[in-house]
């Protein structure tokens, strides 16, 4: 496991094939990993299960020829999706698919900035500074009968269940409410409708 961060340049130069980067965090610098055309066909170097952020490109494989791609799956960008802005990128010739969700567990942690996946419905991820290792945040749970389950990014609400109350007549053309217990509703008066 390796740390880069803060470099003025990339935080990983290769410039040859056969190299596999597992584990390492690589953050803050000009750019993340860059594969020079010495390279050749892309592959068989491998980025995988590595925390890759706030570097603007992650991943640079422009001077390679290929195919095959390098293979960059399984890393952690910065947020559970890529792309999406905040995210590192990747460039042509980068194979960046199955991104995780999370920073891997076997990139090792020296505050809880390191261990945050941004998203406020997986609770606050913290690092155990003892062990170096990040822990899960507690989710929000939506279980709430008029909740649907859903967990609402970025504000960490649940999502209510969808309304299904329609409005009915009574026998006199004034307004009544059907709610979904059976229960009707009409100006003064309640009674209960069998269905």
């Amino acid at each position: 496991m390796n740390v880069v961060n803060g470099s003025p340049g990339v935080g990983v130069y290769n410039d040859g094939t056969g190299n596999a980067y597992t584990c390492n965090r690589i953050t803050n610098n000009a750019g993340g990993f860059y594969f020079d055309n010495y390279s050749s066909a892309g592959t068989p170097n491998t980025v995988n299960n590595n925390s890759i952020f706030d570097n603007g490109v992650g991943v640079d494989a422009s001077a390679v020829a290929a195919p095959p791609n390098i293979d960059a799956k399984n890393n952690w960008w910065g947020c559970p999706a890529v792309p999406e802005p905040g995210c590192d990128t990747v460039t042509a010739k980068v194979d960046a698919s199955l991104p995780a969700a999370a920073p891997p567990a076997c990139v090792s942690c020296n505050s809880d900035a390191d261990c945050d996946d941004t998203l406020v419905c997986t609770g606050s991820e913290t690092c155990n500074t003892g062990t170096n290792v990040c822990e899960a945040g507690t989710s929000v749970v939506c279980s709430d009968e008029c909740e649907t389950g859903v967990c609402l990014e970025p504000t960490g609400t649940c999502q209510p269940k969808r309304s299904t109350r329609r409005v009915r007549q009574t026998p006199t053309g004034a307004p009544m409410t059907s709610v979904t217990d059976g229960e009707l509703h009409a100006p003064e008066q309640h009674r209960l409708v069998q269905r």
